[in-house]
């Protein structure tokens, strides 16, 4: 912007001309382009102000003062025009978008029986309508990919989005963790001490135990920092994650920078939805959504 600096006062006839304004504003060398030139505006009160415009060689041009102020106007709306659109891009580019679900209910969550990563069920009824629900509600997001575990649950919840032809792949780090000797089996009063003895164990440190023949939550993470960097290598956002739960809480605690022993302050249901962002240039992300379900709400009990 051109400064506009006090000239000496005018000899204008008018008796409400108080001062005239300069401004030299200097156009781009050029063999072709004029030299520098000035402005003069003549401030009178009435209808009748004018600017004179000089440059070197030429006489003063006097243009009416309303030609100068629509041309202002038109400069400013431009201007605010293309910042918008660069905060909108700015906005746009500088976060990666993470959805994250569970699978759909199985008859085992229904039971109470751990499932983990060695039992592969299917679907109940129930399962199928929160799969449906949640792909009406957000089948408009414009997801670049999906993002599956290896066991057929997570399939089959996120199997409305099919006919869009999202590209979708199976990563098997996004498994559950393994139970070991309790998946699978319907729980009898030792089976359910074992299993929260050793949630116990894991939200008091001892991130290196199992239950006999499982996996430890150190394990467990260490193979999805493997599957969140294929992830992240893609580039694309927003994804949609369908996964596990104590897997889900794992990985939350591996985006956010969350001490893995305090996995359990992510609550989570069948088709509960995480959304997250990464801030371009973070290393983490930001948690947006917690364990959304109001996409359920119009299910019946």
């Amino acid at each position: 912007m051109p400064s506009i600096q006090p000239n000496a006062p005018c000899s204008a006839n008018s008796r409400n001309t108080n001062c005239c304004l300069s401004a030299d504003l200097s156009a781009k060398k050029s063999s072709n382009r004029p030299t520098p030139f000035s402005i003069f505006l003549s401030q009178n009160t009435g209808p009748s102000s004018t600017f004179q415009c000089t440059s070197p060689g030429k006489e003063k041009t006097t243009l009416p003062k309303s030609h100068f102020i629509n041309a202002s106007r038109i400069i400013f709306v431009l201007l605010s025009f293309i910042i918008e659109l660069m905060l909108q891009k700015s906005t746009l580019t500088s976060t990666k978008t993470i959805y994250i679900i569970r699978h759909g209910q199985t008859d085992f969550n229904q039971m109470g029986i751990v499932q983990g990563s060695g039992v592969d069920t299917d679907l109940n009824s129930t399962g199928i309508k929160q799969a449906e629900a949640f792909y009406s509600q957000y089948h408009q997001v414009p997801f670049q990919k999906i993002y599956v575990s290896s066991l057929k649950r997570t399939h089959q919840t996120v199997s409305p989005f099919k006919h869009l032809n999202i590209p979708t792949e199976i990563l098997p780090e996004l498994n559950e963790v393994n139970w070991g000797i309790l998946e699978g089996k319907v729980q009898d009063q030792h089976t359910k001490q074992l299993f929260f003895d050793q949630l116990k164990r894991w939200s008091e440190g001892y991130l290196n135990e199992a239950v006999e023949g499982g996996e430890t939550p150190i394990v467990m993470q260490q193979r999805q920092k493997v599957g969140l960097n294929k992830i992240e290598a893609e580039n694309l956002s927003p994804v949609l994650i369908c996964m596990h739960g104590r897997a889900m809480r794992g990985f939350l605690c591996l985006l956010t920078n969350t001490p893995l022993e305090q996995m359990d302050i992510f609550p989570h249901n069948n088709v509960c939805l995480y959304i997250l962002e990464k801030p371009e240039g973070s290393t983490y992300y930001n948690i947006i959504t917690q364990n959304s379900q109001s996409h359920l709400d119009t299910l019946t009990p």
